[in-house]
């Protein structure tokens, strides 16, 4: 972005199950250079920059997603400390999300019970107005990013 290069060294997951039953569960995915192994949380410490991948839905192979514009699949850039954008918060105007590998159980997590390997591993590529997000991730679950309907 803008010239600059950062590295964001760990990947978090958790689901947004859909209103309407008969939609499919979303992931909802965060990318971050903060403390590692520290799942996301409110109380958590704000890393210096983060990005946020939302509107891809759970993957069942390994085929791309993509989205320009709301309601399907983006990437909001967040950088707290100005040095990738100066726009607080900075969204996509193009996404695609390859899914690679996965093990994932919306209703498991919804019930409490998550599987043991719990994970899916993935490739980004998001363009902004500023430059571009590309990189492969692993990402591990993390209960405080689900979002559940009651």
């Amino acid at each position: 972005m803008n010239g600059s290069q950062h590295v964001l060294t760990s990947a978090y997951f958790g689901y947004e199950e859909p209103k309407d039953p008969s939609a499919p569960w979303e992931l909802w995915i965060e990318l971050n250079n903060g403390n590692p192994d520290e799942c996301p949380s409110e109380t958590a410490p704000v890393p210096p920059q983060l990005v946020n991948v939302y509107k891809v839905t759970v993957p069942v192979d390994t085929k791309p997603q993509t989205g320009i514009g709301d309601g399907e699949a983006r990437a909001t850039l967040v950088d707290f400390e100005g040095v990738l954008t100066t726009a607080y918060f900075l969204h996509s105007t193009k996404l695609t999300f390859t899914p690679a590998k996965a093990s994932l159980c919306p209703s498991c997590a919804k019930e409490g019970k998550p599987p043991a390997s719990h994970f899916v591993a993935f490739g980004v590529n998001g363009v902004y107005p500023d430059g571009s997000l590309t990189g492969h991730a692993y990402a591990t679950y993390c209960p405080s990013l689900d979002k559940f309907q009651k």
